[in-house]
């Protein structure tokens, strides 16, 4: 719930039935060593590189350091990348965003975000630094934030939601909920009459309809085009494909956003395990899920 921060619906799969959990069938579920891990609630606890949904955290980062008009030149492939961070020099031999596709050219931070533009925001994140980044993105109440020398030594990828950055679906969708709520991030309630406290704007109100605006083009122009248009209200989210590199390697799925655009009620994250791109297999999930508001 954008206003309150009211937990309305969490689903993790697979799970088990609580009313059959025996000693035995617990002894099971222990004894499960696979990757399955039914155990875990994965929307509270899963942890998972968020890919490009982190972009917006970096966008948040973008406007509160005055940089909103900052441009990159995008060819797909930016090639030797060097940045210095906590007294060390590091290196990229390159940068690849969506090599083989057509490049994004000249691009603005409207266009990165609709796009997903891997290049523009290692160069942003490059132009921001590792302590502005890390603070900024500490804001937002990430659990496990990497430190600041994973920041220094990472700093190109975590800026696009890779490298040793890692989520929960809880957490990615209260980064879509500070959006929404206009800058405003509340803890979450497992309370349906709870309320949740502001516990932080890391967004001022116009910036937070800034980003808005712009993860509105996502389902209109950008990485989720058309994918909402039977909805009767219009939704605001980023796709993301998360690279794995974890047992068979292949991306998870990402999509986080809210809804309807003109007054938010709810926003979510889903995630799909090894699904591949956030527009194949999350896209359609939470337009199902969607398609149940009322």
């Amino acid at each position: 719930d954008v206003a309150t921060g009211g937990v309305l619906a969490a689903a993790t799969i697979p799970n088990y039935d609580p009313n059959g959990l025996t000693p035995e069938v617990m002894r099971s579920l222990n004894a499960n060593k696979s990757r399955d891990f039914p155990l875990i609630n994965r929307a509270v606890a899963g942890q998972y590189p968020p890919g490009s949904t982190f972009k917006i955290v970096s966008t948040s980062a973008v406007f509160a350091a005055g940089l909103a008009d900052f441009t990159v030149n995008c060819n797909h492939i930016e090639p030797n990348v060097l940045w210095t961070a906590g007294g060390q020099t590091y290196a990229r031999r390159r940068i690849v965003d969506d090599e083989g596709e057509r490049p994004h050219g000249l691009t603005n931070l409207t266009i990165a975000v609709s796009e997903s533009c891997n290049v523009y925001f290692a160069r942003v994140g490059l132009r921001l630094g590792s302590q502005t980044l890390h603070d900024h993105a500490a804001r937002y109440g990430f659990a496990n934030l990497p430190t600041l020398s994973q920041f220094d030594a990472a700093l190109p990828e975590i800026a696009f939601g890779q490298g040793e950055m890692l989520a929960t679906p809880l957490e990615m969708a209260g980064v879509a909920q500070t959006v929404a709520n206009g800058g405003k991030r509340l803890t979450p309630q497992w309370e349906k009459s709870g309320v949740g406290k502001v516990v932080d704007t890391p967004l001022s109100p116009e910036d937070a309809a800034r980003i808005a605006d712009m993860m509105r083009r996502v389902t209109i122009t950008g990485t989720a085009a058309g994918r909402f248009a039977d909805l009767p209200f219009p939704v605001a989210g980023k796709t993301g494909t998360a690279q794995n590199d974890r047992y068979d390697r292949v991306s998870h799925s990402w999509f986080i956003g809210f809804a309807p655009v003109d007054a938010p009620k709810v926003a979510f994250a889903v995630i799909v395990e090894n699904g591949g791109y956030g527009s194949q297999a999350a896209v359609p999930i939470a337009e199902q899920v969607l398609k149940n508001i009322r």
